[in-house]
């Protein structure tokens, strides 16, 4: 996948050459062996997201979030979005299964979990998380490093992944409660939008977040409106 939303305007891709152009490989994971395990603890971890504060389900609830503030707390304030970098593929597996089976354990009464027990969970997890293969020019290849963007059970613990982060930093922080962002801030995946009184604002509180990484991988791209 080219990420050509990462080109400026107006530059024609073609007259650009490969080392230029941000590329991320998407490897599917239908028909894999995993792939049944992966949607059977999908089905269990996914409705953890509802125990995310900032976890925005789709664009209605975004939208209706953004609805509800009050227009005379918003002065002198802006919105901006925040960017994970490669997030999926700059995850700590076995940190990412930690906080899964953390917040589980917190909310296990509350979710379904199809008869298994919270040690089943994090078993298949680790199975389908650290047994990723895939075929690139008729070569065998393990991924290392990361989750994989096409395994149904990737977006939940990348989610939840940086949940802890933010538990850690901006929730922590008893500044926080004065804070603009306390005002909205909102996640889906790896996109992130919050209010700012400027961009370096607004770049401390992405860098609050990813000071929690204990392995200094997870980084910002931040988008600050200019001018008024």
């Amino acid at each position: 996948l080219v990420k050509t939303h990462k080109i400026p305007p107006g530059e024609d891709i073609a007259n650009k050459s490969l080392e230029e152009l941000k590329v991320r490989p998407i490897v599917s994971c239908t028909g894999s062996p995993t792939e049944k395990l992966a949607s059977l603890v999908t089905r269990i971890i996914t409705p953890l997201l509802d125990f995310v504060p900032c976890h925005l389900k789709n664009i209605h609830e975004h939208l209706g979030k953004l609805h509800e503030l009050n227009p005379t707390e918003l002065r002198g304030l802006k919105f901006y979005s925040a960017d994970v970098c490669a997030l999926f593929t700059n995850i700590n597996v076995d940190k990412s299964i930690e906080y899964v089976i953390e917040l589980a354990s917190e909310h296990w009464e509350e979710i379904q979990t199809f008869g298994l027990e919270l040690v089943d969970v994090h078993r298949i997890l680790e199975v389908v998380l650290r047994n990723s293969f895939f075929t690139f020019n008729g070569r065998l290849y393990q991924q290392i490093y990361g989750a994989f963007i096409g395994c149904s059970v990737s977006p939940p613990c990348a989610m939840i992944y940086v949940y802890k982060m933010e538990k850690e930093s901006v929730y922590a922080d008893p500044s926080f409660l004065n804070s603009a962002m306390r005002l909205f801030y909102g996640r889906y995946v790896d996109d992130s939008g919050s209010l700012a009184r400027n961009k370096e604002e607004a770049i401390a509180n992405c860098s609050r977040i990813s000071a929690m990484d204990e392995d200094g991988k997870i980084r910002w791209e931040v988008e600050y409106p200019e001018g008024d």
